[in-house]
């Protein structure tokens, strides 16, 4: 039924709306098609890449691309003169990432994320048998996938009507959407939610009305400006495997990065440059600025840009070897380093990452989802950064001097880069702006997450610290926001509570009492799992009868 349904074309449009649910477009066509098990749903979503992918292998592939990068140009210049025309109407209060390209604080020119749509529509009698057309939406905020709906519907009627007033409907529909609700946050508190693990918290939930039907959308809140639309990153590891990370490699280093996928759709080369930079944001800022999803001949002016990341489907661009450091092949799976330019890393650095990807690889196969495995990315970066800086703990003085040794030349290297000077800056920023200003509390979490043998003295010592600097609640929120549910939350502090000295456990209950006097600590105590609570409710009332 569904291959009688459905017809193949590179453009056609899958999209899971809710379970079991997903809204297909193609050409001239909206489908809606629900499921009774979620096998059934898999396998179409299989048969939608098998008819996407034999589409695009019947197509001129070359005659394809210069359509769609002289149609995608075109449009996307289009949308950033609309949006940049549309800026003072935009919401001031919604957060965002501004700057020109190359991060100049000195430009006021807004920094614009645009999502583009190309579709083909097979037409007797037009040149070459088909009409080509293409449409944009440019905005200041990384969150772009969210307009994606709009801009389906919008190139669909514009096929059938095409007039100034579908641009001019989508362009007033996206710029009306309702964000009065969104909250605004610290710094603290954007941490405290991105790392809860609860993804109803993380979006806010509203609606744009565009040609008289309210479309339901979902806002991330907790987007920062590197993270650009939903793309994922399990994609890519499973694409280049244990190659990715000479690509990961490649991206601290700030070298010349281009992902080709001739043959395959722009969109999908586009989701693996974004994924990329994925690995190593955060910890690190502003590559975001470094990268060009999707490219062409007819536009080189990433060439310009020190470090690029860039997506390309002609192979015109393998074989300029001096255009890139590395290329990631999508149609070989392989990774291709220019021997010209890049001399290979040190062996211990090597076996480390190869140790690394062994449990990443392992946490793939049993299923963990993204969230988890970008936490291994994002943990591993900021090892490398702890390390430079000196912000590191360690296990004990052997394996100090080990991390020191792996990671002497990455680190090195990275200090030459541009990312580095901005995570300077930012480090710098943070301690000025702390709510914790008299003590490092971070550094003191660490040891309590890291160390294998701290001391009585010493854990006594740390713990008064924070009791008593731990009491208002920006210094909660602050505190809670370096515990993330993806590291266990509470739990490095909360084993103290079995800790065979009475002096340790009765200040890890006076740090408790004070986090449960606010609104947010008392909310994670009552999520710490029974065993852990039982432990506190007991210490505490052993401590409040012994006064």
């Amino acid at each position: 039924v569904v291959s009688k349904e459905l017809k193949k074309s590179v453009d056609l449009q899958n999209k899971s709306m809710e379970p079991l649910f997903h809204c297909v477009i193609v050409e001239d066509q909206a489908l809606g098609f629900r499921f009774e098990a979620e096998e059934l749903e898999k396998r179409f979503a299989a048969h939608c890449d098998v008819l996407r992918a034999n589409a695009a292998a019947e197509a001129d592939a070359s005659t394809a691309a210069a359509n769609a990068a002289a149609a995608a140009a075109a449009a996307a210049a289009a949308a950033e003169a609309a949006a940049a025309a549309a800026a003072a109407k935009q919401d001031k209060g919604r957060t965002g990432s501004a700057g020109s390209r190359d991060g100049g604080s000195g430009s006021e020119r807004p920094f614009l994320y645009v999502l583009n749509l190309l579709r083909t529509k097979m037409i007797d009698g037009a040149r070459r048998g088909a009409r080509v057309k293409t449409m944009a939406v440019a905005t200041r905020h990384p969150y772009i996938h969210v307009y994606k709906p709009l801009l389906l519907l919008a190139l669909d009627r514009y096929f059938n009507e095409p007039e100034e007033t579908v641009l001019r409907e989508l362009l007033e529909a996206c710029n009306a959407m309702d964000v009065s609700g969104i909250p605004k946050m610290s710094g603290a508190q954007l941490r405290m939610l991105r790392g809860t693990g609860s993804g109803d918290k993380q979006t806010f939930a509203t609606s744009v009305n565009f040609m008289k039907v309210p479309i339901p959308v979902r806002i991330p809140l907790t987007t920062l400006e590197d993270e650009v639309g939903d793309c994922a990153i399990i994609p890519l590891i499973q694409k280049f495997g244990r190659d990715l990370l000479t690509v990961y490699s490649g991206v601290i280093y700030q070298r010349r990065i281009i992902f080709l996928g001739y043959g395959h759709a722009a969109n999908e080369v586009a989701n693996y440059v974004l994924a990329l930079i994925k690995l190593v944001c955060p910890p690190l800022r502003g590559l975001v600025k470094r990268c060009f999803p999707y490219t062409n001949l007819a536009n080189l002016q990433f060439l310009e840009c020190p470090g690029y990341i860039v997506g390309v489907t002609n192979p015109v661009f393998e074989q300029n070897e001096q255009w890139w450091d590395i290329l990631c092949n999508l149609s070989t799976g392989k990774v291709i380093v220019n021997p010209k330019v890049l001399a290979p890393e040190h062996s211990a650095q090597v076996a480390a990452d190869n140790e690394f990807f062994r449990d990443v690889n392992m946490q793939i196969s049993e299923h963990f989802g993204e969230e988890h495995i970008r936490t291994m990315f994002v943990d591993y970066t900021k090892n490398m950064v702890d390390v430079a800086f000196g912000d590191a703990e360690f296990a004990d003085d052997e394996s100090k001097a080990r991390q020191s040794e792996v990671l002497q030349q990455r680190i090195g290297m990275w200090k030459s880069t541009l990312s580095h000077a901005i995570y300077e800056e930012d480090r710098e920023a943070k301690r000025t702006s702390r709510a914790i200003k008299a003590i490092d509390v971070e550094r003191h979490i660490s040891k309590l997450r890291i160390r294998k043998n701290i001391s009585e003295a010493q854990l006594i010592s740390i713990f008064k610290e924070l009791v008593a600097h731990i009491v208002t609640e920006p210094e909660v929120l602050e505190f809670l926001s370096l515990l993330p549910d993806s590291r266990g939350g509470l739990y490095p502090v909360a084993v103290s509570l079995f800790h065979p000295s009475r002096d340790v456990r009765r200040m890890t209950v006076a740090l408790f009492s004070n986090l449960s006097k606010i609104k947010a600590g008392s909310a994670h105590l009552a999520n710490l799992n029974p065993f852990l609570k039982g432990t506190f409710e007991r210490n505490k009332a052993v401590f409040a009868n012994s006064k």
